[in-house]
């Protein structure tokens, strides 16, 4: 069965507050989620999200997972080490919800810099 392994979020690093969020999907095999929406509640004391809802694609298979990716999450100021609960709902072709959605926290990590 199709379940939303994890939420992740990291700075990134040429581009001031702006952020990549990647959810890795499991147990797809058939292709059947073809996006993911995430779901970024304002958090008071925190830097706002902006948009709160997001639509992350496909981006590559990382082994038999599936990594769906959105990598211009705009924050009000640098967003590193505060943590969010986002939800990810994967969804199919059609825009029909896929399985059961997923809600943790998530951390902002800061970029890497090379």
């Amino acid at each position: 069965m199709t379940f939303v392994r994890k939420i992740s979020t990291k700075k990134n690093k040429a581009h001031g507050n702006t952020s990549k969020v990647t959810v890795t999907i499991g147990e797809d095999s058939s292709n059947s989620v073809k996006s993911v929406a995430v779901y970024i509640p304002l958090t008071q004391g925190q830097p706002n999200p902006d948009p709160e809802n997001i639509t992350l694609s496909f981006e590559k298979m990382d082994g038999e997972d599936r990594l769906f990716s959105y990598d211009q999450l705009n924050f009000s100021a640098d967003p590193t080490d505060f943590t969010y609960e986002m939800t990810a709902t994967m969804k199919n072709g059609s825009g029909g919800t896929i399985g059961s959605p997923l809600t943790e926290a998530v951390q902002i990590e800061a970029a890497v810099l090379a």
